[in-house]
């Protein structure tokens, strides 16, 4: 819980000393950047041929046939108003009209039905042939490569989606620090979380706990090996800015019951 805390406490000041638009910038052009190294074209083939594999694109083509079903069901009404419109009065007198649409909706019936009961049926081949020739298009052709790269560049220049990466950078910083605020802070749970289980690994593995605290040595050891110049000119300074009593009180802390057993030692030589 203290590092949560900790951590939860400094990351507002981390995010407010951030420059927002710089984030912004960086944001915007790598996302933009990311997307235009894709080629959509040939992208969007690979998809599509993993979806058709094993003649899974029929699934879609029974769902169409289901849908484009659902729609006559509906459309209905209005097919037999508009044949009767259609129908001179003379022959709606005779019932021509309700004849038609009699006709109409048993032929597209008969024909959805015969479709979806055979596997084998000529609409079914045209589909697979159409859907296998798209796919390779998008996979090997310059001209559908050219129009699926305009397509992308003409998405990532529209101005609501400039607008929503120039925003991505402020709405992830809003929702972080509203989030660390809460009781029920989701940030919060899953930083614990993590450290927690990060804390029981090393609980459990010695192998890990022995190479951390030989690379936390080596670590400091180049730390200090590196910079010791630096460290003893701080320190010298810093010492040189004590006064007599600052030192003695110093010495005295540190040194402790050491520094009185040398007081007695150098008192018994010099008598000697």
């Amino acid at each position: 819980s203290f590092i949560v805390d900790e951590f939860c406490s400094f990351l507002p000041r981390i995010l407010d000393a951030v420059d927002d638009k710089d984030i912004r910038r960086f944001i915007r052009e790598n996302i933009t950047s990311a997307v235009r190294s894709v080629e959509i074209a040939p992208l969007a083939g690979n998809f599509l041929d993993a979806l058709t594999s094993n003649n899974k694109h029929q699934a879609l083509f029974d769902e169409g046939l289901r849908l484009v079903n659902r729609l006559f069901e509906d459309y209905k009404p209005d097919l037999g108003r508009k044949i009767t419109d259609e129908t001179p009065w003379y022959l709606e007198i005779l019932g021509v009209d309700t004849a038609i649409y009699n006709k109409v909706v048993k032929g597209i019936r008969e024909t959805l039905r015969q479709v979806a009961d055979n596997p084998d049926h000529e609409l079914r081949k045209r589909f697979n042939d159409a859907t296998l020739l798209f796919i390779e298009n998008l996979k090997s052709s310059p001209a559908y490569k050219a129009r699926g790269e305009a397509f992308k560049e003409d998405i990532l220049l529209h101005p609501t989606v400039q607008q929503y990466l120039e925003n991505v950078w402020v709405d992830m910083k809003g929702m972080v620090l509203d989030d660390i605020k809460k009781p029920d802070s989701v940030i919060r749970v899953r930083l614990k979380e993590a450290v927690t289980a990060i804390g029981r690994g090393l609980l459990r593995d010695e192998a890990v706990r022995q190479k951390i605290n030989v690379w936390i040595q080596n670590a400091v050891i180049y730390t200090v090996s590196s910079h010791r110049n630096a460290i003893s000119s701080l320190i010298s300074s810093q010492v040189k800015k004590w006064d007599a009593k600052t030192l003695t009180e110093t010495l005295e802390l540190q040194i402790g019951k050491d520094l009185q057993y040398i007081r007695i030692n150098g008192t018994l030589v010099g008598g000697f």
